[in-house]
Formats: structure tokens, C-alpha cells, sequence
């Protein structure tokens, strides 16, 4: 039934905060009145067909369907960067983003070179968070010690110029350095994703790891079965730098995340959150947002990074201003004033 109903099309493929909201200016104890329970098609770009993006579009269709019979979810393949861009562009009516990229299309920095305008919040999901990991036996336990002890690290810092790696030269700006200068002491860079990293350590091919990704992941649990690590502190003017300037959340890495990890870490974020364009009818983000928030038991369940979702999770740390839909959700639920 799912597959009939959430068709998936083939296609080629002054600063916002967190805290921003647009009021409404509607009583939210009325909407039950004002909107009826009407089937909703509407659109919706998502990630790669095989990756967690989709899995989360179709757990979005899912909810859609319950709430609101009927309803159909056309999706697009697409990734965080142009979707934001198409988004904004209202080339579809919804978009899966990373909070950190819609804070920067909005305000055309980093990996845009004009302002896309038009991306409003609607859903926070899931955090990526800041990972830097080390070798055990090289004895250092925060950033500022490598840095002034200028180790020569070999370090995955995932695809060149993806994630991590844009990650990990943005945290360097804090302390005003940059991976050329790292280079110039004598420390190498290995562009590999965290599934291959095991092998690496296994080998000696490399002794630390820097990655944006979900708490636990995988291929750190695969890694720290065979090899001591350490959990790696970045400080905390150092996040509040990249989460100032770039748009990342701040995050944690809890204790017992890992086996090596006996404290509370923290770190910066990159969260997966559900945008929409700015001119959508308050209607279709109220339902949107409403269909999710009703079967948050089953969107729980879709994959193991939104086993922690919530109301009040849903609505904070988007980086850019609140659709006046998803607020007055959000406000008829009591979880934002």
C-alpha cells in the first residue's frame, strides 16, 4: 500500500537562529475547526533511494497516510546541498536538510554562493555529532593538546570535502589554523567514510578519526573492539565558534555511548530536520507536521536514530525560522509558547 501510495519520481538529481519563530497569529485551540482531515498530496525531497533519508520519506508517507486518508507523498531523490537550493526555489513543496546547510543557504556563506530565502522549519529528526577519536596509546585527551604538542596524526576524516572533513577545517578556524598548517607538522589526511575505518586501524594505516555522524555509530563500535580509544574533547569556545558562525547545534556524546566514552562528551551537531518553502499554506504544514507528531510511536520504530523523538525534539534546533504552520502545531501541543 505504501509503495502505491508514496510514488517515487526519478529526477536528476541578517542570520537565522534556532530560536526564531513566525507568529501566526491564529488561536491554536481553533484549528481543529479551521482545518479539516481532507487527504494531502504533496511533494518532498529526500536523499539517495537506498540511504536513511529514505527510509525516513517513506516513514514520512506512512504517517501521512494514517493521519490523513488517502494522501499521497511524491518523492525525489536528491542531497542536503541542492535540496536547500530547490527548496527554496519552491521546486518542491517539502525538503530532508541538515540544519547547518539551511542556516548557511539562508544566508548565502559557506557552500552557497547566494541566499536561498525561502526555507522555513518544520521537524528536527536526528543529530550528527562532532567525533574526534584517538588511538589510546597516544595519551592525549582534548583537541588543544594535539594541537600544541602538534601530533602527527594520521586521521579519516571522511570524503574530501564532505561532512567531516568541511567539519573538521570549520572547528580548526577556532583556533585559527587550517589543515594546510596541520600538513606543515606533519600530520595526513585520509578521506575514507567511517565504515572503512576499522581496517585502517587494524593496520596502522591510521591512529585517529574525526566524523559528523549519529551516537553510537557502527563503525566506531567495530573499531573499539579490537583497538583502546580515546574520546577526544573539543573545547567549548571551539563549538561555540562552529555553531555560531556555521549553523551546527550544540550537541553531547553521552556517557557509555561507547565503551570508551565514561562522560558526558560535548560536541557540535549537524541535525536532520524536515524544511519547507516559505510560501506553503499554513494547511499543509499543519497537517504535515501533525501527521508526524501523531505516530511518533511508529516513526520511532523507522530506524534507530529517531528512537529518541519527540515533540519537544521535533520543534527546537532547525537554525532557521519556523514555518507559521509547524508552529501553530507545535503551540497547540504546548511545546513551544
Amino acid at each position: 500500500m505504501l509503495l502505491i501510495l508514496c510514488l517515487i519520481l526519478t529526477a536528476c538529481s541578517n542570520t537565522p537562529n534556532s530560536e526564531t519563530t513566525l507568529q501566526t497569529d491564529l488561536d491554536p485551540s481553533a484549528t481543529a475547526g479551521m482545518i479539516d482531515d481532507s487527504p494531502l498530496t504533496t511533494t518532498l525531497l529526500q536523499g539517495v533511494p537506498s540511504g536513511l533519508w529514505f527510509m525516513i520519506s517513506n516513514g514520512i508517507a506512512e504517517c501521512l497516510i494514517t493521519s490523513y486518508k488517502g494522501s499521497v507523498l511524491h518523492t525525489t531523490p536528491g542531497d542536503t546541498v541542492s535540496n536547500a537550493i530547490r527548496l527554496s526555489a519552491a521546486e518542491s513543496d517539502f525538503a530532508l536538510l541538515h540544519n547547518n546547510i539551511s542556516f548557511e543557504a539562508i544566508a548565502g556563506t559557506g557552500m552557497f554562493d547566494e541566499k536561498h530565502e525561502n526555507i522555513r522549519g518544520v521537524a528536527s529528526f536526528y543529530p550528527s555529532s562532532s567525533q574526534l577519536i584517538l588511538d589510546k596509546s597516544l595519551g592525549v585527551s582534548s583537541l588543544r593538546e594535539i594541537i600544541d604538542q602538534k601530533l602527527k596524526l594520521n586521521i579519516a576524516v571522511g570524503l574530501f570535502e564532505g561532512s567531516g572533513h568541511t567539519a573538521f577545517k570549520r572547528m580548526l578556524e577556532a583556533y585559527e589554523l587550517t589543515t594546510e598548517d596541520l600538513e606543515g607538522w606533519g600530520m595526513r589526511f585520509h578521506y575514507v567514510n567511517v565504515d572503512k575505518v576499522a581496517q585502517m586501524f587494524a593496520d596502522g594505516t591510521v591512529n585517529a578519526m574525526f566524523f559528523v555522524v549519529s551516537v553510537p555509530t557502527p563503525g566506531i563500535v567495530e573499531v573499539s573492539i579490537n583497538k583502546e580509544l580515546s574520546i577526544i574533547e573539543i573545547e567549548q569556545e571551539a563549538i561555540d565558534f562552529v555553531c555560531g558562525k556555521y549553523g551546527y547545534s550544540q550537541g553531547m556524546i553521552p556517557e557509555g555511548s561507547y565503551s570508551f566514552v565514561d562522560r558526558d562528551i560535548a560536541a557540535f551537531s549537524s541535525v536532520t530536520m524536515l524544511g519547507a518553502n516559505k510560501d506553503l499554506s499554513v494547511e499543509t504544514v499543519y497537517k504535515m507536521t501533525k501527521a508526524i507528531g501523531d505516530n511518533l510511536d511508529y516513526m520511532r520504530v523507522v530506524h534507530a536514530n529517531l528512537n529518541d523523538l519527540t515533540l519537544e525534539s521535533m520543534s527546537k534546533n532547525m537554525m532557521v525560522p519556523m514555518h507559521p504552520g509547524a508552529e501553530m502545531y507545535y503551540r497547540e501541543m504546548g511545546v513551544i509558547n
